[in-house]
């Protein structure tokens, strides 16, 4: 039995055709780009989603059909948090408002000072622009006709199953990082709803991850030759993701993309008083996820990569980079980054934080810079990692890695060395594909449940531990201390104000 899983994310689309094993036999990518100016937009056309979906889907079908195999379901992934207006037509009323856009912060800001605790409490999650809700608010306010003329507001990942199967279906995965859901009841909320001015019949109906939705349309089918089988929702890339990750006991997940994000499974809903981590609902049915966020991770790793070391190239250079950070001392002979790119994400969440790099001299090599970028990042992962031990009561000893900054072993290691934890990496590739497929797995009865299909598949997968170093971490306690130091000491709102000139 063979399985079709599309994972969506903000710069590629990826179908890959997975074995009863878990097995990818078949992968193939298609990319694209966002459209973002300084005032803080970040957009991308709907029709490059229609465009990937159909191009992937018929490779995949003449894959299939040359190699004499039968797809039995497809799994659908995505990003989660983006936004779409249908009109009454299901036609799309403007670009695609994508997760990073900003502009909506300033509603944020409203909220939050009269109601930040009211939705953390109802939602699970902090409110910044990343969220559903406040890019909803925001086409209300800006652009009032469209918001009039939306029959419903989507998602990427609501709109790709309305491309496959013609059902408009909001997955609850997706659903919990909008800002208007309700984390304990599993619904949509009508305080938040309330809270931000907005028409709760304008939102979809949800499901539960996992669930089959539909099968593929005729009119999919005629423009693709894909077979007529089954659509399953697998719903946010995180959750499949963490799913994929096979944790159990005093385990989190650590997924390092554009950010890095820690992850641990509950069995209830675990709120903290200090608002610093997001609950989400997981893929699998009666669990929640509790996530800690950095905001740096494979951005700040590209960036360094593309301006110290390959100007002008796609190419990442892990395996020099990683010599240049292996031949530097820990600490990087003194010197700090601090790498908010982005901003700062838990435990602060500093939209105006900026990065910047400390006690530079004559004598520091690129090595050193090196370094420095790699520690910065295991830093800000390193209190994500407290943060969440502290909120759920849990000794977390052991982390499993995954994501880009997984091909960087320096970068393993000093997680480990740093979070007193240790590190495992596994020769799983992605972990999002096999978590939608799991899902696939269970919803077709390949196997009892998706749990039981990840278990299966790592029961012959190989691994590779990193193992905390004691003097390492002696040293790594000392430079997180003045770290945060250097972090509180720098007034970063008004900064951002003088550099945007602004009074400050």
């Amino acid at each position: 039995m063979y399985i079709a899983v599309v994972d969506t994310g903000s710069s590629s689309m990826r179908i890959s055709l997975v074995d009863s094993t878990g097995r990818i036999i078949f992968s193939n990518k298609q990319e694209y780009c966002m459209v973002s100016d300084h005032t803080g937009k970040c957009e991308m056309p709907s029709e490059l989603f229609d465009g990937a979906i159909l191009s992937l889907c018929k490779s995949a079908a003449a894959f299939a059909d040359g190699k004499g195999i039968r797809i039995s379901a497809i799994s659908l992934t995505s990003q989660r948090s983006s936004v779409l207006p249908l009109d009454s037509a299901l036609r799309p009323l403007s670009p695609i408002i994508m997760w990073h856009d900003k502009r909506s912060q300033y509603i944020c800001d409203r909220i939050n000072q009269k109601a930040a605790e009211q939705f953390y409490k109802i939602s699970g999650m902090r409110l910044s622009p990343i969220a559903f809700a406040p890019k909803m608010a925001y086409i209300k306010e800006q652009y009032p006709g469209i918001y009039q003329r939306t029959f419903k507001f989507v998602t990427i990942h609501d709109y790709l199953l309305l491309l496959l199967t013609g059902q408009l279906i909001a997955d609850s995965s997706c659903a919990c990082r909008s800002g208007l859901y309700d984390i304990t009841s599993g619904d949509w909320s009508d305080a938040l709803t309330d809270l931000f001015s907005l028409d709760k019949e304008k939102l979809c109906p949800i499901v539960p991850s996992g669930s089959a939705v539909g099968i593929i349309s005729e009119a999919f089918h005629q423009k693709t030759a894909f077979p007529k089988v089954s659509v399953i929702s697998a719903g946010g890339d995180q959750q499949c993701s963490v799913l994929g990750q096979n944790l159990s006991g005093a385990a989190a997940g650590l997924t390092t993309g554009t950010g890095g994000y820690l992850s641990v499974i509950l069995n209830a809903p675990v709120f903290d008083p200090l608002m610093r981590t997001s609950l989400t609902a997981a893929v699998v049915r009666d669990r929640w996820i509790m996530e800690a966020n950095t905001l740096s991770a494979g951005t700040v790793f590209r960036w360094f990569n593309d301006e110290f070391y390959n100007m002008g190239s796609d190419q990442i250079s892990y395996d020099m980079i990683n010599r240049e950070v292996a031949s530097a001392p820990p600490g990087a002979g003194g010197v700090i980054m601090l790498p908010y790119l982005s901003g700062k994400g838990c435990p602060d969440w500093n939209a105006y934080a900026k990065g910047a790099f400390f006690n530079i001299g004559p004598d520091t090599s690129r090595s050193r810079f090196a370094r420095a970028v790699i520690e910065g990042i295991c830093a800000e992962i390193c209190d994500c990692l407290a943060t969440l031990s502290e909120v759920t009561g849990q000794t977390i000893e052991r982390l499993n890695l995954c994501g880009g900054l997984s091909k960087a072993s320096e970068f393993a290691q000093i997680i480990s060395d740093m979070t007193n934890a240790t590190v495992t990496l596994y020769n799983i590739g992605e972990t999002t594909t096999l978590g939608a497929w799991a899902l696939a797995a269970g919803a077709v009865s390949l196997y009892a449940s998706p749990e039981a299909a990840v278990k299966a598949f790592y029961a012959s997968c190989q691994s590779v531990h990193y193992t905390p170093d004691a003097s390492q971490h002696k040293i790594y306690c000392g430079m997180q201390s003045l770290r945060r130091k250097l972090y509180e000491v720098l007034p970063h709102e008004q900064i951002y104000n003088i550099m945007n000139g602004e009074k400050s």
